[in-house]
């Protein structure tokens, strides 16, 4: 499957981080720095997570949820347990490993083509699909950039993001209790897009800031 993705999307470097997973794993050095260089060149991040929640929002309404898979006291009764295993499916598809990168630019001070591989593949993660990537390309910033404008503006985007995810998930919570919130985000997964755009314009449409309120921090919420 890895073999295939990387001939039809070369230009992705989602792919080229599972390949990275991979190689590392198999203790294949040289190959490791080959897709980190390749990756940095590609063009795009995206992990297909957009594709997954619109193929499974098309699909789930084909046959209802089994009854005792939710509670029918609930306001939004079945599109509430579907919007639910929609996002849950969604989220449990197999990710880049973007942890181990994480760690390899970390340590990267030391030798500058992959200090200029891991900054430039930042700024692509950084519009990249999902948030995850986002967080990261971010966090790079903030550890790589050599002005600390950049660096600070990298820790204000990235403290906006996490509170954009902690956002979307207590709208989805409330998605089992509000039948037209729940129809209306399986609508968006429905139109396709990107993790990151759907997440967005689900804020926008909920009339929730994507901007977090001043003062706020992520350790304070709740």
């Amino acid at each position: 499957a890895l073999e295939k993705l990387l001939a039809q999307a070369p230009d992705n470097a989602a792919v080229w981080l599972l390949k990275l997973g991979a190689d590392a794993r198999d203790m294949k050095q040289d190959a490791a720095r080959d897709d980190l260089r390749k990756a940095a060149a590609a063009k795009l991040y995206d992990d297909y997570t957009g594709t997954s929640l619109k193929a499974l929002a098309s699909s789930i309404g084909v046959l209802p949820p089994p009854a005792d898979t939710f509670d029918p006291a609930a306001k939004a009764g079945a599109v509430g347990m579907q919007t639910m295993l929609v996002y849950g499916i969604a989220s449990t598809q197999p990710q880049p490993t973007l942890q181990l990168l994480a760690k390899l630019c970390e340590n990267a001070a030391e030798d500058a083509s992959i200090k200029a591989d891991c900054v430039k593949l930042g700024k692509t993660l950084e519009w990249g699909s999902s948030p995850l990537a986002r967080s990261l390309g971010l966090h790079l910033r903030e550890v790589l950039a050599e002005d600390p404008a950049q660096q600070e503006e990298a820790k204000a985007a990235r403290r906006n993001l996490i509170w954009q995810v902690q956002s979307f998930a207590q709208l989805l919570a409330r998605a089992q209790e509000e039948p037209a919130l729940a129809q209306h985000l399986l609508a968006l997964a429905r139109n396709g897009g990107t993790e990151m755009s759907l997440l967005l314009a689900a804020l926008r449409d909920g009339n929730i800031p994507v901007d977090a309120p001043a003062g706020w921090e992520p350790h304070k919420a709740g």
